[in-house]
């Protein structure tokens, strides 16, 4: 009797993982990933709109094993499915030690589709088996102290009352989910407001008021400025705080995430909730320029923030698959706006690498001269190509000639002055 308890907490715990490596994907695979996310897409993601989504069960494993390795959980944590008619069966196994002696918490369940909804049919935790009331018992747990803390798991949540009708089949999975932007864009901010620090809060509002200062000397007729008239005070000023012992590699942060909101056009209560923006003052909008573009600013800045926040992988997957949309449904795929999301993945990552990489950065954009000494000419780029265009020049994004031609618009960017010996 005495050892029950030791059982029951010993029988989740085992020395080996319940899912057979995977290995990391393939570049053909990761092309298949990002078309999947591509596929998934409403045309016009501003309007509410019903989905229809077909997706095998092959296809949903290659899709998360690409966001666990874009998320770096791939290393300790791995997630299979499996699936029979109206079943599906989901297997994790995430490694809490490693050493000599490894030890993993592996999980299975069985989810049934009764109507248009996934019934938890049981659950098995390591040795330890819970039948469908127990495992439902303990869904409901997790699920209560999962929402209660957290706002953005709140709203996620509300996705799955969006699902009209959902079918597993022998081969393949089909759903109708209702795309809601408004509910869409709200998980967006609250997951932005929930991974910013207090602190960082505090850094944005400065550099928000910073950019309203800069903007409230310019002359009221000017319709357009450079992106260089901002990034050299900010980063100026970004200079003078590390040198009082501020945070370079949050000060650099921060700076990318404000001056995004300004350069599209947003509002700063994206970043720091209602309580902080409502005092805060509305900086007159001027379009910000690069190469006398807007759209190339928006870009450049937009990727420099997201490198900044999430990592260069995240920034990368957002920027190639940005592009491959705008083939498919609005303006074509354009290598100058990929240019510029490259410069700005570049800028971000440098900025955020190291303290002595984030003191760097801060020294050359404070003193940056053109916007040539970071964005290479883009006079020979071809833009508007649509999806049939492309795949009969480029066949798709693993074919040697498309990565020939991206490794040429990386070699342009670390030839760019601002780069150099970085």
């Amino acid at each position: 009797m005495l050892s029950i308890p030791v059982i029951l907490l010993l029988l989740p715990i085992q020395t080996s993982s319940s899912i057979a490596p995977g290995g990391s994907l393939t570049p053909t695979e990761i092309t298949q990933a990002e078309q999947l996310i591509l596929d998934m897409a409403p045309q016009s993601p501003r309007l509410p709109s019903m989905q229809e989504i077909t997706i095998n069960i092959s296809e949903i494993n290659i899709l998360t094993r690409y966001l666990l390795e874009l998320t770096n959980f791939s290393t300790d944590w791995d997630i299979r499915f499996s699936q029979r008619e109206n079943v599906i069966n989901a297997s994790s196994s995430w490694q809490l030690v490693s050493g000599w002696m490894p030890i993993y918490l592996n999980l299975r369940g069985e989810f049934k589709i009764q109507d248009n909804k996934f019934s938890l049919e049981g659950i098995q935790v390591g040795g330890l088996y819970l039948p469908k009331r127990l495992a439902n018992l303990f869904w409901e747990a997790m699920q209560n102290n999962l929402t209660k803390p957290n706002i953005v798991f709140t709203e996620i949540t509300k996705i799955i009352t969006n699902i009209r009708s959902i079918n597993v089949e022998e081969t393949e999975i089909s759903a109708q989910v209702i795309w809601d932007p408004v509910l869409v864009g709200t998980i967006s901010d609250k997951a932005q407001q929930f991974l910013i620090s207090p602190e960082d809060r505090e850094r944005i509002v400065n550099y928000y008021l910073s950019i309203n200062e800069i903007i409230t000397v310019i002359p009221t007729d000017t319709r357009a400025i450079s992106l260089n008239a901002l990034l050299n005070p900010l980063f100026e000023s970004a200079r003078k705080k590390s040198e009082q012992n501020e945070n370079p590699i949050a000060e650099n942060r921060t700076l990318f995430q404000t001056l995004a909101i300004y350069v599209n056009n947003e509002n700063i209560e994206n970043l720091v909730g209602e309580d902080l923006a409502k005092d805060l003052p509305h900086p007159k909008f001027i379009e910000v320029r690069l190469l006398r573009r807007q759209d190339l600013a928006q870009h450049l800045i937009s990727m420099a923030a997201i490198t900044a926040s999430i990592g260069s992988d995240l920034a990368q997957l957002v920027s190639t698959t940005k592009e491959a949309y705008d083939a498919r449904y609005r303006s074509g795929f354009s290598f100058s706006d990929l240019t510029a999301n490259n410069v700005g993945v570049a800028m971000g990552s440098i900025a955020t690498e190291s303290i002595a990489s984030a003191i760097e950065m801060q020294h050359r954009l404070a003193n940056v001269q053109s916007e040539s000494d970071y964005m290479p000419l883009i006079g020979n780029n071809r833009d508007g190509i649509t999806e049939p265009d492309f795949t009969s020049i480029y066949n798709d994004r693993s074919s040697l000639e498309y990565q020939k031609r991206l490794t040429e618009i990386q070699e342009m960017i670390k030839s760019r002055p601002l780069f150099q010996d970085l």
